[in-house]
């Protein structure tokens, strides 16, 4: 993976175990490689924490914010505001949104 990715990719999730592992694998199998992915778990109470983890350990471009469940707008601002932050979060140049987890 390049220093500084390219693209941030901005995912928030709630109690989506169901659905992760699919979209997380989707992602990873992208030709595109110079990107890092935000996952926001905004308060999950199910195994989706825990599924989370496991990506993070194998795929090093994942970091994941954890919040109280405060709902999706609120768990992208997060993100937004870690670009804010002189890139210390989230270094990509540009940012997109993967909220459909389908």
């Amino acid at each position: 993976m390049n220093s500084s990715p390219l693209i941030s990719i901005l995912m928030p999730v709630r109690n989506d175990a169901a659905v992760l592992g699919n979209c997380l694998d989707d992602i990873a199998n992208q030709s595109f490689e110079n990107y890092e992915l935000l996952v926001v778990d905004d308060g999950s109470s199910d195994k989706t924490p825990q599924l989370l983890e496991k990506a993070k350990r194998l795929n090093a471009r994942i970091r994941i914010i954890r919040t109280s469940a405060k709902g999706i707008v609120s768990a992208l601002n997060s993100t937004y505001g870690c670009r804010r932050q002189n890139g210390k979060n989230s270094a990509g140049k540009t940012i997109g949104d993967d909220d459909s987890k389908s």
